[in-house]
């Protein structure tokens, strides 16, 4: 009982202790993921300070519960070994089974806890235990580190170089009351507020902002590392999805208006053609040259993996496929690339299937399972892919990650990892991918993402901001990401 009883006092001092890293961190919030960093350093300093002077921290006062010896070096000692304690605790674990109740850190220490009124002794080393415990210290301190870097900063090897000013978007117009929480992302946070148009031999960025009854759309300019707005003209309906593609030799803008209508139209506002679609509840709109004639054709896929294909021909959409594409899948998200990539949710993976597009229908070519929980949007980056997933139901409760932002090799393995970014720690920027695209012609394509701000859980506040890849940094990156 008297076992239990300490096993319980130390656990509550722990927790009161805490108290210091959430006073911290609250006050240093808004400086994003070094307010976590900051909180760490400043508990680890309050008990080295605590426990090389008194033996024991705030939280063991209250409680009665002290160190049989202590000094600063015991107490650095100390605190450093509680990294290799923490590795999956196994260090707290083992406690359990240790006559006096000694964590890996107290045994690299050589301490033990307890009672103030208890009679201290002195207890023989463990040297198997220092040994693993040097082991692990190294290994999670090698592990925290590439976490810290890849997940708490995230982006790492790729540099922004262009960044927006701050835009807002209005759903005064929109029903979003009675929807689920992937449409709610699809109305709201994930909505595509860009597309890359060419202009004689360069590629720009156009930007869309929604109104009640219609659409404004900005070029975005680059003024040194700034993206800055110019209104070029409003068309008479609003958007719900927007790409763009070389459908006539010329590059123009597609998209769905909330009526169902597939409008095509230049970059100077000319509406070269519109048809009305078939499918409800759409998923995603991408074009591609999926028949490989050298033009692009624009396809809609909506929620029971019903797709239509429309290619323009003769100055109007007409519609080359309507129908399943093969297997009964509920799919969310999908790329054109050589035919379609299509992906669905399994149970903890993602069932990615690959479908041909030949004399005007699909012919199954691969299916592969990968163990990734989440993605809501896929694009092809280099020789293989980069995912993208938002969860903005953890984007409200602030539990879980609320980001995957990572590139798979072409067997869709994990290559570099941009960031699985953690909801409940700091005041985050969740970066959505809009675009991959090489807008320079060097061979590399940039990354063009919407990234929403503070607790924006609706994505009114954002910014469009342009990263481009870092070859050295992507190596460092491959590397952190074994180790994350």
């Amino acid at each position: 009982m008297d076992r239990l009883i300490l096993i319980v006092s130390r656990f509550a001092a722990f927790i009161i202790d805490l108290v210091v890293f959430g006073v911290v961190y609250i006050i240093a919030s808004d400086l994003g993921a070094y307010a976590y960093l900051l909180g760490y350093i400043a508990i680890f300093l309050y008990r080295f300070i605590m426990q090389g002077r008194y033996g024991q921290t705030l939280g063991m006062m209250l409680l009665k519960i002290r160190l049989n010896k202590y000094s600063y070096k015991i107490a650095l000692k100390r605190e450093i070994y509680r990294i290799a304690s923490s590795f999956y605790y196994i260090g707290y674990i083992y406690a359990i089974f240790d006559k006096k109740l000694r964590t890996f850190h107290d045994i690299s220490s050589g301490t033990y806890v307890d009672y103030v009124d208890k009679e201290l002794e002195e207890v023989r080393d463990n040297k198997i235990i220092f040994y693993i415990s040097s082991f692990l210290l190294v290994i999670s301190i090698i592990k925290g580190t590439s976490r810290f870097f890849i997940n708490e900063i995230g982006l790492f090897g790729l540099n922004r170089f262009l960044t927006s000013d701050e835009y807002y978007q209005s759903f005064e117009g929109d029903n979003l009351l009675s929807l689920s929480q992937d449409e709610l992302y699809l109305k709201t946070v994930g909505r595509k507020y860009t597309a890359v148009i060419k202009e004689g031999e360069k590629k720009v960025i156009y930007r869309i902002s929604n109104k009640l009854k219609y659409t404004e759309v900005y070029r975005l300019n680059t003024n040194g590392n700034e993206l800055v707005g110019e209104y070029k003209f409003k068309v008479d309906f609003p958007i719900q999805f927007i790409d763009s593609g070389d459908f006539k030799r010329e590059s123009c803008f597609c998209a769905i208006t909330p009526k169902g209508e597939l409008i095509l139209f230049s970059n100077w506002g000319d509406i070269y053609a519109k048809t009305k679609i078939l499918n409800k509840d759409v998923i995603n709109l991408k074009t591609g040259d999926i028949d490989r004639d050298g033009l692009d054709e624009i396809a809609i896929l909506n929620r029971n993996a019903d797709i239509e294909i429309y290619k323009l021909m003769d100055g109007k959409l007409n519609l080359i496929f309507s129908g399943k594409i093969g297997e009964d899948i509920l799919p969310y998200a999908f790329l054109i690339d050589d035919g379609i990539i299509v992906l669905s949710k399994g149970q903890n993976k993602i069932n990615i299937y690959k479908y041909d597009f030949k004399d005007y229908s699909f012919r199954y070519v691969f299916k592969k399972e990968i163990k990734i929980k989440e993605i809501s949007n896929i694009f092809k980056f280099g020789e293989g892919y980069l995912i993208n997933y938002i969860g903005r139901n953890n984007m409200t409760f602030k539990v879980g990650n609320i980001q995957v932002f990572e590139a798979l090799d072409n067997n869709f393995k994990l290559k570099y990892n941009f960031g699985e970014r953690p909801a409940r720690r700091y005041s985050y920027m969740v970066r959505i991918v809009e675009n991959v695209v090489d807008l320079d012609d060097d061979g590399k394509e940039e990354i063009i993402v919407k990234s929403v701000g503070k607790d924006d859980v609706m994505g009114h506040a954002y910014r469009v901001e342009v990263y481009k890849q870092n070859n050295i940094l992507l190596m460092i990156n491959k590397l952190l990401s074994w180790w994350a």
